[in-house]
């Protein structure tokens, strides 16, 4: 599938839903609940990626099977994922206010909107797999997935050479495929061998 459709729009969304779970949080790190941050977190996290999965998903399948097996399997990873996510988010958040970060920056838009691309792009890689693996299995050796980047200036030094080249390239860099860093906006376009 090309790269997600209205992705500003649903990177926002997720940005937006993350802000408001950690707007009551911002203070001195002795004052933050943990598990409630992370609970926060997860909360704001699930239903997004579990909405960017399940269209890229979709976006692929072009309704050979029933959709009920691909809801739910998406839903199984989002909430894995978001779980993960919100553990990872909140012990960063802790560290770099014990290390005497401004409350501000970390929980910047900067920083929100940085988690928000990355995982987007996480999500319409994790949809697709999870279609292609509910329709053929192990299809590696039914589809070939290449690389795509978005193309423009922002594009970086690590994902700039690995754009239009199979797994055989860039699985040395992003096995499991984009995203292979924080900004990333790659995505990747599969054919059938």
């Amino acid at each position: 599938m090309p790269d997600l459709p209205n992705r500003e729009k649903r990177e926002s969304a997720l940005a937006l839903a993350l802000r408001q779970a950690w707007k009551p949080h911002v203070g001195p790190w002795e004052s933050i609940d943990q598990a409630k941050l992370a609970q926060d977190t997860r909360t704001a996290l699930e239903p997004a990626l579990y909405d960017v999965a399940l269209v890229a998903g979709l976006g692929i399948d072009g309704g050979r099977i029933d959709q009920i097996p691909i809801e739910r399997r998406t839903a199984e990873w989002a909430g894995s994922r978001a779980a993960t996510l919100a553990a990872q988010t909140t012990a960063t958040t802790l560290a770099r206010l014990r290390a005497g970060l401004e409350p501000a920056t970390a929980f910047s838009d900067a920083r929100i909107a940085g988690i928000a691309t990355t995982e987007v792009t996480r999500a319409v890689t994790a949809g697709e797999v999870i279609t292609l693996g509910l329709l053929f299995g192990a299809f590696d050796d039914k589809m070939r997935a290449i690389w795509n980047t978005a193309g423009d200036e922002m594009v970086c030094e690590v994902c700039g050479p690995l754009d239009g080249t199979g797994r055989e390239v860039f699985g040395t860099v992003a096995p499991d495929g984009p995203p292979v860093h924080p900004w990333c906006r790659c995505w990747l376009e599969w054919e059938e061998v």
